[in-house]
This record gives structure tokens, C-alpha cells and sequence, in this order.
């Protein structure tokens, strides 16, 4: 007898969990729903499609990993328009994958399109600036303009600094790659200016 009502709690208690996460869905995604008839299909496409980009990229399957995000690319265009921030995630996941393929113009260029799209819904603090930023900081390292980088990953470091989760999980030493390599000195470590788009 006990079991079962241990049983029934268990029942209960995942129903209530699952409702509060389809509330959380739908509150989340204003205006989604007029856009889609399929809210719910249109969704887990997305999922997939991130999720099967990054496994590709994972193994080393570029192509794949990009064709992937430029499928989700699409649809989140299709569905909130071509200056949603929603676009930001998948820029970003296309840039590094760009970025893989050696592709490092068309991968600044969608960077900075993210980058635009999140500084012109949340402001220049807007954590998820911090990757794109630090992004940008390795791909222009990886073209030879070190000042560049650096200025760059100083700029994520100041944005991810304020978002004290997100630091609390890094530790960025923006100057490394570049003073080991020899490629600046300390001094100009030291005395990079930080940069805006």
C-alpha cells in the first residue's frame, strides 16, 4: 500500500513537472506560435538540427556540422524575422565551423552579424557577447593580426567578467596565446585597447 502511493506521488510529481515545462515553452515563445502552426514539430526540428550540427562538428565532419546550423539558420529566419536575436546561436555555431573549414572571412562576417543581432536587442553587456567576442579573438589570432585578437579577447573578458556565472566557469588569460607565440610582447599585452563593432 505504501508503494503505491510512493508510486502515485512519483506520477503526480512528473505530470506537474512536465506541465510546468510546457508552460515555460509557450511562455517563452511569444509570438512563435503566430508564426507557426506547428509550434511543438518546428521546435524539436531545431533541436535536432543543433544537436546533430554539434555531434558532426564533434567528429570532425565540418561540412556536415555547417549545413546542419545553416538549416536551423533558416528556419529561425523564417520564423522571427532576419534581425532576431534568435539568429545569434546559430551564427555563432556557423562561424566555428567556418572557422574549421578554413573559411576565416566568412566566418568574421558571421560573428559580427551575432554580434550585431545581440547588441541591438541587449545591449553591449549581453553575456553571450563574451563568446562571440572571444570567437573573434582566436579567428583574427588565427590569421596573424594578434593585436586584433587580443583587443578582442579583452573585450569578451570585460563582457563575461560582469556575468559572474559565466566567469566563475573560465579562466581567461587573453595575452597567452599571443605572448607565447612571441608575437606581441608583454608591454603590448598590457596595453591593447578594447574595440566595439
Amino acid at each position: 500500500m505504501i508503494g503505491l502511493k510512493i508510486r502515485i506521488l512519483q506520477i503526480f510529481k512528473f505530470l506537474f513537472f512536465f506541465l510546468l515545462l510546457v508552460l515555460q515553452i509557450s511562455i517563452y515563445s511569444e509570438g512563435y506560435c503566430q508564426k507557426s502552426d506547428s509550434f511543438i514539430s518546428d521546435s524539436l526540428l531545431s533541436v535536432k538540427l543543433q544537436l546533430k550540427g554539434i555531434a558532426a562538428g564533434r567528429i570532425g565532419d565540418f561540412e556536415k556540422a555547417l549545413s546542419n546550423f545553416e538549416q536551423l539558420y533558416q528556419i529561425r529566419k523564417k520564423l522571427y524575422g532576419t534581425e532576431s536575436y534568435r539568429l545569434g546561436p546559430p551564427l555563432t555555431n556557423m562561424g566555428i565551423q567556418y572557422k574549421n573549414l578554413g573559411d576565416i572571412d566568412k566566418a568574421i562576417e558571421v560573428y559580427q552579424k551575432a554580434a550585431s543581432l545581440y547588441i541591438k536587442e541587449f545591449g553591449k553587456d549581453y553575456p553571450g557577447l563574451g563568446t562571440v567576442y572571444s570567437n573573434l579573438g582566436i579567428i583574427y589570432g588565427l590569421n596573424g593580426d594578434n593585436i586584433k585578437a587580443l583587443e578582442y579577447q579583452k573585450y569578451a573578458y570585460l563582457v563575461l567578467k560582469k556575468d559572474s556565472v559565466t566567469t566563475q566557469k573560465r579562466s581567461i588569460d587573453m595575452a597567452f596565446p599571443a605572448r607565447e607565440s612571441g608575437a606581441i610582447t608583454e608591454n603590448q599585452a598590457k596595453n591593447a585597447k578594447v574595440t566595439t563593432l
